[in-house]
């Protein structure tokens, strides 16, 4: 059993980022909930709203802190989910008034969580042969970075493994050194959501990125299935969803607030590769009929969907 959850202290000399972050040391079952994006719902994704996670604690369904998604609006609007974007952290009690307009990149008094490189300069809806095409994230940017640095670091980097067949497979670095790969399934997503949870194991691993024998002995992320019909038809009409974190009570992290907050950052980062697809479940067809996504199949980077079409002049699978 995992230890008890300790209530949120106020310290005056600590920041509410600062106090949330050491909070989340005592918590090793955490849900993760989307927010729901009325005009996103409406247009169909054609109105693509800034991504919001609230996470709760799930012993007592406490908020413990808030993930916000900064992204150009034009870049959202037309590449999502393969765009550009950063991801900060609001404390528990702050709003997003407390960010400035230059974003999360411009908050002094704590990291940018993470920052994905996408469209247009990288090509992240084909097969990821070279880093170009590969999902690379930096992770804990410091928001003063060193004049000289040529590109944005952070202290921890998800780097998706190029060619890894049909296990989507993410190695975590801190620093320049790996300390685990996130592993998922194969198959995931379209109508399957609406049945079936999807786990994504945290490894340890060690220099050469090879995984220890015991699976998810840091922690597990699941992607849940809708509960109830209210539910299923939100998962069906938006890409909002329901995740749920769960610490192994024995891993050495089990006890860094930081590490974990890390986590959080990998449970966004997955969202956005393998959920975030407008229409993922059914869209229309162009002559009238409707196109139904039963799964998508992970292959060398590259999402294939497994379609059905009904209706129209066209029918059968794709």
């Amino acid at each position: 059993m995992p230890p008890s959850y300790a209530p949120m202290g106020v310290d005056s000399t600590k920041s509410l980022y600062q106090q949330s972050i050491d909070n989340l040391a005592n918590v090793n079952e955490f849900k993760v909930k989307q927010s729901f994006g009325f005009w996103e719902a409406v247009s169909q994704g054609c109105c693509e709203q800034l991504n919001t996670y609230k996470v709760y604690n799930l012993q007592n369904d406490e908020e413990l802190l808030m993930l916000r998604e900064d992204s150009d609006c034009c870049n959202r609007m037309c590449c999502a989910p393969e765009h550009t974007y950063k991801v900060g952290i609001l404390g528990a009690g702050e709003g997003p008034d407390v960010v400035p307009e230059d974003g999360f990149a411009a908050m002094n008094d704590r990291p940018v969580l993470l920052e994905r490189e996408g469209c247009c300069s990288k090509l992240l809806c084909c097969f990821s042969m070279m880093d170009c095409c590969a999902n690379h994230a930096e992770v804990m940017v410091p928001a003063e970075l060193d004049a000289e640095a040529e590109e944005r670091k952070g202290q921890y980097r998800f780097e998706e493994k190029l060619c890894n067949g049909c296990t989507p497979e993410i190695v975590v670095f801190e620093g320049s050194q790996p300390v685990a790969v996130i592993a998922g399934p194969t198959i995931f997503g379209g109508c399957s959501e609406l049945c079936c949870d999807y786990d994504y194991t945290v490894t340890t691993c060690d220099q050469a990125g090879n995984v220890s024998d015991s699976k998810g002995d840091i922690c597990v992320i699941e992607k849940k299935k809708p509960e109830g019909c209210c539910a299923i038809l939100q998962e069906m009409m938006t890409d909002s969803d329901t995740f749920e974190m769960h610490f192994n009570q024995n891993s050495k992290y089990a006890s860094d607030g930081q590490f974990k907050a890390v986590m959080l950052g990998a449970l966004v980062y997955l969202d956005f590769m393998f959920f975030e697809m407008d229409n993922g479940m059914c869209e229309p067809t162009e002559n009238g009929g409707c196109r139904f996504t039963l799964f998508n199949c992970y292959v060398c980077g590259c999402i294939c969907p497994c379609n059905c079409t009904v209706g129209g002049n066209e029918g059968g699978s794709e």
